[in-house]
């Protein structure tokens, strides 16, 4: 019953009713309502305050820090390592920086073609592999959503970095789309014809199947890693100042690439750059969007001499 006879004073009173009636009452919101996970995520999902806000500082914070954990985890690697070696290293890396981990997968030896890495510690670290190191890392109540790949003791080939900047460019475009109400069914929409422009673009045959290899991203917040996964035939919309995270993966080398970004009222959306913390160049990729310089994650190695 909701009754309190604190409240019955200076003219203020309360009624009796059970919660069950209450729950039925249409100008109430409640879990049996069936847009109530709509009106949870308009009022959790966007960032307080916008770009000014705390809730945005925080993220700044959490996304630094979690891309620099990243890219030494990376330089920690060596051949021979289990799985269990390096989840272990990407734990102690994120604690020190005092960012909890809410997932870690890792795509090591014999997972190459897998369209998402898993939990499995006895795979070992091989010479020559690209590893997909996958977290969802959090602070206080902002998540990111990031993805490092990292060859092992070898340089970066030509092919794998054209395939590499393909997947890229794809999620760029892709990005583009997360505009102010737009639904998921025009983001799923949108990825195959995204996917054959690049395909003809970089002259990659079979490239544009990439666009439905692996899920198609959603918006992120502090309800956690992913709202909503996108569907084709989704009608739930995009709200001004929502995060969101895309993680495509090709389908030529099965490399996989991750973006995180916001939407922006009235113009495209905000992709955002992981990288104040990182100094060397060889460490992320330069492209212009919005008509500026925006550093975006690549396919690095875990020893500095394998540059060159």
């Amino acid at each position: 019953m909701i009754a309190s006879s604190i409240f019955q004073i200076e003219e203020v009173f309360t009624t009796r009713n059970t919660l069950d009636k209450l729950s039925l009452d249409e100008t109430t919101i409640h879990p049996q309502r069936n847009d109530y996970h709509e009106i949870v995520r308009e009022i959790v999902s966007p960032l307080c305050e916008g770009l000014s806000g705390n809730q945005y500082k925080k993220l700044e914070y959490l996304i630094e820090h979690s891309r620099e954990a990243l890219i030494e985890i990376a330089h920690k690697m060596e051949v021979g390592m289990s799985g269990w070696d390096i989840r272990s290293i990407v734990y102690e890396t994120y604690h020190k920086k005092h960012i909890e981990l809410n997932q870690v997968v890792l795509g090591l030896d014999g997972m190459e073609k897998y369209q998402h890495p898993i939990v499995q510690d006895d795979s070992i670290v091989r010479k020559g592999n690209i590893i997909k190191i996958v977290t969802g890392s959090r602070y206080i109540d902002m998540f990111h959503s990031a993805t490092q790949l990292v060859k092992i003791d070898s340089s970066i080939t030509a092919y794998e970095q054209t395939i590499y900047n393909a997947l890229q460019h794809l999620c760029i475009e892709y990005a583009s789309q997360f505009t102010t109400h737009k639904t998921e069914k025009e983001l799923y929409a949108s990825l195959l014809p995204i996917g054959q422009k690049i395909e003809k673009e970089h002259t990659i045959p079979h490239f544009a199947r990439s666009a439905h290899i692996h899920h198609a991203g959603g918006p992120i917040s502090p309800l956690g890693n992913r709202d909503f996964v996108i569907t084709e035939n989704g009608n739930r919309k995009l709200f001004p100042y929502t995060q969101f995270s895309i993680n495509p993966v090709d389908s030529i080398l099965s490399l996989k690439c991750e973006l995180q970004g916001i939407v922006i009222p009235n113009e495209l959306p905000m992709i955002i750059d992981e990288f104040d913390l990182i100094t060397n160049k060889n460490e992320y990729m330069m492209v212009q969007y919005k008509g500026k310089t925006l550093r975006l994650p690549t396919i690095i190695t875990n020893k500095e001499e394998c540059y060159t």
